[in-house]
């Protein structure tokens, strides 16, 4: 709560229509896209890092590879 607070005071919003985007390899934890919309109140989504990228197999094993990924897009976007 401590962070929302921060966010509304240096960002001066609302802070309740956030969401929350996981990614990297975490965002496989089982259940904690559940767990956190429940204890959080929040919008919870597992990001896509390949959102921009052409590609067939959509499992998410790539999550994993989101730093990695998004540091050889920054020179293609």
């Amino acid at each position: 709560i401590d962070a929302e607070n921060f966010y509304q005071q240096y960002f001066g919003q609302d802070t309740n229509k956030i969401e929350i985007l996981l990614c990297s390899g975490g965002a496989n934890l089982s259940n904690l896209e559940t767990s956190l919309r429940d204890k959080l109140k929040r919008d919870v989504k597992i990001a896509d890092p390949l959102v921009n990228v052409d590609y067939a197999d959509k499992n998410r094993e790539y999550l994993s590879y989101a730093t990695a990924i998004g540091l050889a897009l920054r020179n293609y976007i």
